[in-house]
């Protein structure tokens, strides 16, 4: 019975010096994994703050890109100069508070 006892004792020390090596393995895998993925905070800051102005800009180079190149005539699509001008400055109302988030993040 004593016998049984020490190979149960041996047993158990060997169980315990093993995980103890699993937990400094782990712990070892855990610092690794912290390096590797250092940069995923930074780079969702970055995607999350260009985000904006990605979907601002979108459908102004879409416009921008689509129109046809023809010279055109004075007056040609029914806007004129004014209302030109008011169509730009709802634009930019809209796209300089991104703009001005955009330049706090980075500052």
């Amino acid at each position: 019975m004593a016998a049984e006892m020490t190979a149960l004792e041996q047993r158990k020390r060997e169980l315990l010096a093993r995980s103890e090596l699993y937990r400094q393995s782990m712990g070892a895998d855990l610092q690794q994994i912290r390096t590797a993925t250092a940069w995923v905070p930074k780079g969702i800051k970055a995607a999350r703050a260009v985000y904006p102005i990605l979907m601002t800009a979108a459908p102004v180079l879409g416009f921008f890109f689509s129109r046809r190149r023809h010279r055109p005539e004075k007056n040609s699509n029914g806007r004129g100069f004014f209302a030109k001008a008011f169509a730009g400055y709802r634009l930019f109302r809209k796209v300089k508070p991104v703009w001005d988030g955009f330049r706090s993040w980075r500052g």
